[in-house]
Protein backbone atom coordinates (compact mmCIF):
# COMPACT_ATOMS: atom_id res chain seq x y z
CA UNK A 1 0.00 0.00 0.00
CA UNK A 2 1.18 3.10 -0.85
CA UNK A 3 2.52 5.95 2.41
CA UNK A 4 0.19 7.86 4.57
CA UNK A 5 2.62 10.97 3.32
CA UNK A 6 2.01 10.32 -0.22
CA UNK A 7 -2.05 11.17 -0.08
CA UNK A 8 -5.16 10.13 2.04
CA UNK A 9 -7.36 7.40 1.71
CA UNK A 10 -10.76 8.28 2.45
CA UNK A 11 -14.23 6.41 2.59
CA UNK A 12 -17.95 7.00 0.77
CA UNK A 13 -21.13 5.77 1.37
CA UNK A 14 -20.74 6.16 5.42
CA UNK A 15 -24.21 5.03 5.97
CA UNK A 16 -23.66 1.55 5.15
CA UNK A 17 -20.28 1.00 6.24
CA UNK A 18 -18.74 2.47 9.40
CA UNK A 19 -14.88 4.33 8.61
CA UNK A 20 -13.59 7.04 10.36
CA UNK A 21 -11.05 8.46 8.05
CA UNK A 22 -11.72 11.78 6.79
CA UNK A 23 -10.83 13.43 3.23
CA UNK A 24 -8.41 15.64 2.73
CA UNK A 25 -6.85 16.63 -0.61
CA UNK A 26 -3.85 14.71 -1.83
CA UNK A 27 -0.51 15.68 -2.85
CA UNK A 28 -1.08 13.66 -6.13
CA UNK A 29 -0.70 16.58 -8.54
CA UNK A 30 2.69 17.62 -7.38
CA UNK A 31 4.27 14.16 -8.33
CA UNK A 32 5.85 14.49 -11.54
CA UNK A 33 5.22 12.56 -14.86
CA UNK A 34 7.55 9.78 -16.11
CA UNK A 35 7.72 8.92 -19.85
CA UNK A 36 6.71 5.36 -20.70
CA UNK A 37 7.97 4.18 -24.31
CA UNK A 38 5.49 1.76 -24.89
CA UNK A 39 3.08 2.53 -27.70
CA UNK A 40 -0.44 2.50 -26.22
CA UNK A 41 -3.33 3.97 -27.40
CA UNK A 42 -4.96 5.27 -24.03
CA UNK A 43 -8.35 6.07 -25.71
CA UNK A 44 -8.56 3.11 -27.88
CA UNK A 45 -7.89 0.69 -24.90
CA UNK A 46 -9.85 2.61 -22.15
CA UNK A 47 -13.14 2.38 -24.20
CA UNK A 48 -12.81 -0.85 -25.18
CA UNK A 49 -14.74 -2.65 -23.20
CA UNK A 50 -12.31 -4.17 -20.99
CA UNK A 51 -12.52 -1.98 -18.11
CA UNK A 52 -14.99 0.63 -16.76
CA UNK A 53 -14.12 1.88 -13.02
CA UNK A 54 -11.32 4.61 -14.65
CA UNK A 55 -12.29 7.93 -15.17
CA UNK A 56 -11.16 10.60 -17.35
CA UNK A 57 -10.25 14.07 -15.91
CA UNK A 58 -8.81 16.59 -18.58
CA UNK A 59 -6.77 14.57 -21.01
CA UNK A 60 -5.45 12.30 -17.75
CA UNK A 61 -6.89 8.29 -17.59
CA UNK A 62 -7.21 7.60 -13.53
CA UNK A 63 -8.07 4.85 -11.68
CA UNK A 64 -7.25 1.59 -9.28
CA UNK A 65 -6.50 -1.51 -10.11
CA UNK A 66 -6.35 -3.68 -6.97
CA UNK A 67 -4.28 -1.47 -4.92
CA UNK A 68 -2.36 0.18 -7.85
CA UNK A 69 -3.46 3.80 -8.59
CA UNK A 70 -3.05 4.47 -12.42
CA UNK A 71 -2.62 8.35 -13.43
CA UNK A 72 -1.90 8.39 -17.31
CA UNK A 73 -1.65 10.66 -20.21
CA UNK A 74 -1.52 10.13 -23.39
CA UNK A 75 1.95 11.77 -25.28
CA UNK A 76 2.34 10.91 -28.88
CA UNK A 77 2.97 7.79 -29.45
CA UNK A 78 3.88 6.79 -26.21
CA UNK A 79 2.18 7.66 -22.83
CA UNK A 80 3.46 9.21 -19.05
CA UNK A 81 2.57 7.71 -15.48
CA UNK A 82 2.40 9.61 -12.14
CA UNK A 83 4.73 7.63 -9.82
CA UNK A 84 2.40 6.86 -7.39
CA UNK A 85 4.43 3.53 -5.69
CA UNK A 86 7.40 2.30 -6.45
CA UNK A 87 6.11 -0.51 -8.16
CA UNK A 88 4.10 1.42 -10.21
CA UNK A 89 6.12 1.11 -13.72
CA UNK A 90 5.94 -3.16 -13.35
CA UNK A 91 2.13 -2.50 -12.60
CA UNK A 92 1.36 -0.87 -15.43
CA UNK A 93 3.95 -3.11 -18.08
CA UNK A 94 1.17 -6.22 -16.45
CA UNK A 95 -1.61 -4.12 -16.70
CA UNK A 96 -1.05 -3.90 -20.41
CA UNK A 97 0.79 -7.03 -21.22
CA UNK A 98 3.37 -5.28 -22.59
CA UNK A 99 5.64 -8.11 -22.91
CA UNK A 100 3.36 -9.64 -25.31
CA UNK A 101 4.24 -9.66 -28.52
CA UNK A 102 0.44 -9.54 -30.27
CA UNK A 103 0.14 -11.36 -33.37
CA UNK A 104 -0.12 -9.64 -36.55
CA UNK A 105 -3.64 -9.19 -37.16
CA UNK A 106 -4.12 -7.00 -34.45
CA UNK A 107 -1.71 -4.36 -35.52
CA UNK A 108 -4.89 -2.50 -37.39
CA UNK A 109 -5.87 -0.82 -34.34
CA UNK A 110 -2.40 0.57 -33.37
CA UNK A 111 -2.11 1.02 -29.74
CA UNK A 112 -4.83 -0.78 -28.35
CA UNK A 113 -3.65 -2.99 -25.85
CA UNK A 114 -4.92 -6.20 -24.00
CA UNK A 115 -5.35 -5.35 -20.20
CA UNK A 116 -5.09 -7.58 -17.35
CA UNK A 117 -7.27 -6.03 -14.24
CA UNK A 118 -7.80 -7.56 -10.97
CA UNK A 119 -9.47 -10.12 -9.82
CA UNK A 120 -11.98 -9.33 -8.44
CA UNK A 121 -12.70 -5.99 -10.52
CA UNK A 122 -13.10 -7.92 -13.55
CA UNK A 123 -15.31 -10.42 -11.81
CA UNK A 124 -18.04 -7.86 -10.64
CA UNK A 125 -17.27 -5.57 -13.79
CA UNK A 126 -18.50 -8.02 -16.31
CA UNK A 127 -21.27 -9.68 -13.77
CA UNK A 128 -23.21 -5.90 -14.71
CA UNK A 129 -21.80 -6.68 -18.56
CA UNK A 130 -24.78 -8.38 -19.31
CA UNK A 131 -27.04 -7.37 -21.52
CA UNK A 132 -25.53 -4.08 -21.02
CA UNK A 133 -23.62 -1.55 -23.23
CA UNK A 134 -20.83 0.39 -22.65
CA UNK A 135 -22.03 3.62 -20.95
CA UNK A 136 -24.22 1.94 -19.18
CA UNK A 137 -21.79 -0.77 -17.57
CA UNK A 138 -19.32 2.22 -16.90
CA UNK A 139 -22.13 3.93 -14.31
CA UNK A 140 -22.79 0.96 -12.94
CA UNK A 141 -19.19 -0.02 -12.27
CA UNK A 142 -18.63 3.72 -11.02
CA UNK A 143 -21.06 2.95 -8.65
CA UNK A 144 -20.40 0.04 -7.42
CA UNK A 145 -16.47 1.41 -6.76
CA UNK A 146 -18.40 4.49 -4.95
CA UNK A 147 -18.19 2.14 -1.58
CA UNK A 148 -14.99 2.18 -1.61
CA UNK A 149 -12.08 3.72 -0.49
CA UNK A 150 -10.94 7.05 -2.28
CA UNK A 151 -8.17 9.28 -2.83
CA UNK A 152 -8.86 13.01 -3.76
CA UNK A 153 -7.09 14.29 -7.42
CA UNK A 154 -8.05 17.70 -9.01
CA UNK A 155 -10.83 17.91 -6.85
CA UNK A 156 -12.44 14.22 -8.06
CA UNK A 157 -13.00 11.31 -6.04
CA UNK A 158 -10.82 8.19 -7.78
CA UNK A 159 -12.12 5.04 -5.80
CA UNK A 160 -11.32 1.59 -5.20
CA UNK A 161 -13.11 -1.56 -5.35
CA UNK A 162 -14.80 -2.02 -1.71
CA UNK A 163 -13.34 -4.26 0.41
CA UNK A 164 -16.70 -5.58 1.03
CA UNK A 165 -17.11 -7.44 -2.24
CA UNK A 166 -13.55 -9.56 -1.18
CA UNK A 167 -14.62 -10.51 2.57
CA UNK A 168 -15.77 -7.81 4.86
CA UNK A 169 -19.29 -7.68 6.76
CA UNK A 170 -21.34 -6.09 5.05
CA UNK A 171 -25.39 -5.16 5.68
CA UNK A 172 -26.42 -7.17 2.46
CA UNK A 173 -30.71 -5.55 2.90
CA UNK A 174 -29.01 -2.34 2.41
CA UNK A 175 -26.40 -2.85 -0.46
CA UNK A 176 -29.02 -4.96 -2.32
CA UNK A 177 -31.49 -1.76 -1.78
CA UNK A 178 -29.13 0.84 -3.15
CA UNK A 179 -28.27 -1.20 -6.35
CA UNK A 180 -32.00 -1.76 -7.09
CA UNK A 181 -32.55 2.16 -7.01
CA UNK A 182 -29.45 2.54 -9.25
CA UNK A 183 -30.53 0.43 -11.99
CA UNK A 184 -28.51 -3.09 -11.19
CA UNK A 185 -31.65 -4.93 -11.32
CA UNK A 186 -31.64 -8.53 -11.85
CA UNK A 187 -27.69 -8.53 -11.61
CA UNK A 188 -28.49 -6.95 -7.79
CA UNK A 189 -28.90 -10.75 -6.63
CA UNK A 190 -26.24 -11.84 -8.85
CA UNK A 191 -23.21 -9.04 -7.01
CA UNK A 192 -24.82 -10.58 -3.85
CA UNK A 193 -24.62 -14.24 -5.03
CA UNK A 194 -21.00 -13.51 -6.11
CA UNK A 195 -20.21 -11.94 -2.87
CA UNK A 196 -21.22 -14.94 -1.02
CA UNK A 197 -19.61 -17.35 -3.15
CA UNK A 198 -16.38 -15.77 -2.49
CA UNK A 199 -16.35 -16.12 1.22
CA UNK A 200 -17.59 -20.15 1.08
CA UNK A 201 -15.36 -21.29 -2.11
CA UNK A 202 -12.15 -21.27 -1.27
CA UNK A 203 -11.23 -21.23 -4.88
CA UNK A 204 -12.65 -18.36 -5.75
CA UNK A 205 -9.42 -16.32 -5.81
CA UNK A 206 -7.00 -15.31 -8.15
CA UNK A 207 -4.01 -17.47 -7.49
CA UNK A 208 -5.75 -20.90 -7.15
CA UNK A 209 -8.03 -20.05 -10.50
CA UNK A 210 -4.85 -19.19 -12.61
CA UNK A 211 -2.67 -22.00 -11.38
CA UNK A 212 -5.74 -24.64 -11.53
CA UNK A 213 -6.11 -23.53 -15.20
CA UNK A 214 -8.55 -22.22 -18.10
CA UNK A 215 -11.24 -25.40 -17.67
CA UNK A 216 -10.76 -25.52 -13.52
CA UNK A 217 -11.25 -21.76 -12.87
CA UNK A 218 -14.32 -21.38 -15.55
CA UNK A 219 -15.62 -24.81 -14.18
CA UNK A 220 -15.42 -22.82 -10.60
CA UNK A 221 -16.64 -19.52 -12.23
CA UNK A 222 -19.81 -20.69 -13.70
CA UNK A 223 -20.85 -22.34 -9.92
CA UNK A 224 -21.52 -18.85 -9.15
CA UNK A 225 -25.55 -18.32 -9.53
CA UNK A 226 -25.37 -15.39 -12.53
CA UNK A 227 -22.52 -16.37 -13.77
CA UNK A 228 -22.87 -17.81 -17.30
CA UNK A 229 -19.80 -18.51 -20.17
CA UNK A 230 -19.28 -15.04 -21.77
CA UNK A 231 -19.26 -13.74 -18.51
CA UNK A 232 -16.86 -16.17 -16.72
CA UNK A 233 -14.89 -16.31 -20.29
CA UNK A 234 -14.13 -12.45 -20.16
CA UNK A 235 -13.36 -13.05 -16.56
CA UNK A 236 -10.96 -15.66 -17.42
CA UNK A 237 -9.07 -13.54 -20.39
CA UNK A 238 -9.60 -10.04 -18.58
CA UNK A 239 -8.51 -11.13 -14.86
CA UNK A 240 -6.59 -14.55 -15.22
CA UNK A 241 -4.28 -13.75 -18.60
CA UNK A 242 -5.70 -16.93 -20.22
CA UNK A 243 -4.94 -14.79 -23.58
CA UNK A 244 -6.93 -17.55 -25.61
CA UNK A 245 -9.91 -17.69 -24.65
CA UNK A 246 -12.41 -15.97 -26.67
CA UNK A 247 -15.94 -14.51 -25.22
CA UNK A 248 -18.89 -15.48 -27.40
CA UNK A 249 -21.14 -11.91 -27.41
CA UNK A 250 -23.34 -11.14 -30.34
CA UNK A 251 -20.82 -9.16 -32.20
CA UNK A 252 -17.92 -12.06 -32.25
CA UNK A 253 -20.74 -14.68 -32.95
CA UNK A 254 -22.19 -12.70 -35.98
CA UNK A 255 -18.90 -12.22 -36.94
CA UNK A 256 -17.84 -15.75 -36.53
CA UNK A 257 -20.92 -17.27 -38.43
CA UNK A 258 -19.55 -14.92 -41.23
CA UNK A 259 -16.00 -15.75 -41.34
CA UNK A 260 -16.23 -19.07 -40.46
CA UNK A 261 -18.73 -20.12 -42.88
CA UNK A 262 -21.27 -21.04 -39.92
CA UNK A 263 -25.05 -21.65 -41.09
CA UNK A 264 -26.11 -23.42 -38.15
CA UNK A 265 -28.30 -21.76 -36.37
CA UNK A 266 -27.83 -23.79 -33.00
CA UNK A 267 -25.16 -21.61 -31.43
CA UNK A 268 -22.80 -24.43 -30.24
CA UNK A 269 -20.19 -22.05 -28.02
CA UNK A 270 -17.42 -24.08 -27.90
CA UNK A 271 -17.38 -24.88 -31.50
CA UNK A 272 -16.69 -21.58 -32.19
CA UNK A 273 -14.32 -21.16 -29.25
CA UNK A 274 -12.37 -23.49 -30.65
CA UNK A 275 -12.04 -22.38 -34.40
CA UNK A 276 -10.68 -19.26 -33.26
CA UNK A 277 -8.18 -21.15 -31.29
CA UNK A 278 -6.95 -23.09 -34.50
CA UNK A 279 -6.69 -19.99 -36.17
CA UNK A 280 -5.08 -17.66 -33.52
CA UNK A 281 -3.92 -19.87 -31.20
CA UNK A 282 -2.73 -18.89 -27.50
CA UNK A 283 -3.74 -15.21 -28.39
CA UNK A 284 -7.25 -15.70 -30.09
CA UNK A 285 -8.20 -13.75 -27.36
CA UNK A 286 -6.62 -10.83 -27.75
CA UNK A 287 -7.46 -10.89 -31.81
CA UNK A 288 -11.25 -11.03 -30.90
CA UNK A 289 -10.65 -8.19 -28.65
CA UNK A 290 -9.90 -6.02 -31.63
CA UNK A 291 -12.53 -7.56 -33.82
CA UNK A 292 -14.85 -6.53 -31.24
CA UNK A 293 -13.59 -3.08 -30.72
CA UNK A 294 -13.82 -2.57 -34.53
CA UNK A 295 -17.59 -3.99 -34.28
CA UNK A 296 -18.74 -1.45 -31.10
CA UNK A 297 -16.60 1.58 -32.93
Amino acid sequence: MYSSQTFVLSIGHKNLFKMDISCKNSSLECLEWFEFKAEVDLDLTFNSGQIFNFIKIENEYCGFVGDNLFILRQKQRFFEYKKTSTTIKEAISDFFNLKIKLPEVCHDNFGLKPITNDFYSTLFSFICSQNNNIKRIKKMVCFLFSFGDFVVYKSFKIYKLPSFLKNEEMEPENFCESLKKNGFGYRSKYILNAIQDLKTNANLNPISLHNGGYTFAKKELLKIKGIGQKVADCICLMGLKFFHVVPIDTHILKYSRRFFKESSKIINYEKIQNKWIELYGEFAGIVQLHVFYNSIK
